[in-house]
C-alpha cells in the first residue's frame, strides 16, 4: 500500500488485535473503518506515539490532497471536534482515517479530546 499523502510505503503494524498502518516517511497513519475508535476507545494511542517529541503543527502533509490507500477514493479534510486547528482526512468510500504525524498524539494528550472519545466511544448502559 502507498501512502495517502507523499510517497512513502505503508508499514502495517499490531496493536491489541488491530493492524495499523504507518508511512515509513512521513509517519502519518491509516486506520480502516472502526480501527481508530478501536485504538482511543482501549487506550492504545500511546502505543503508536512516535516518540520523539515532534507533537502535532500544521504542515505541508495536512494541506496535501490525499487518495485513500484502500480504495483510491480522494479523502475529505475534516474539522476535528476535539482538537482545534486539527484536520484529519477521512474516506467516504470504505469509511478509513488518514492522521498526519503527530495528530494522533493531539486527540491522545488532549484533555478534552479524551472527553469527547470516551463519550462517543463509550458503551451504552444497560437498563
Amino acid at each position: 500500500m502507498h501512502c495517502a499523502k507523499c510517497q512513502g510505503q505503508i508499514e502495517t503494524m499490531d496493536v491489541d488485535g488491530v493492524e495499523v498502518d504507518r508511512c515509513d516517511q512521513c509517519g502519518g497513519f491509516w486506520f480502516d473503518a472502526k480501527e481508530l475508535d478501536h485504538v482511543l476507545k482501549h487506550g492504545k494511542a500511546a502505543l503508536l506515539a512516535h516518540g520523539d517529541g515532534t507533537g502535532f503543527t500544521p504542515g505541508a502533509e495536512d494541506r496535501a490532497t490525499a487518495i485513500c490507500p484502500r480504495c483510491l477514493t480522494p479523502l475529505v479534510r475534516v474539522d476535528s471536534l476535539a482538537v482545534e486547528g486539527l484536520h484529519y482526512d477521512e474516506c467516504a468510500g470504505c469509511g478509513g482515517v488518514w492522521l498526519d504525524r503527530g495528530e494522533l498524539e493531539a486527540i491522545h494528550s488532549d484533555d478534552s479530546a479524551a472527553a469527547i472519545v470516551g463519550f462517543f466511544t463509550s458503551e451504552p448502559d444497560s437498563a
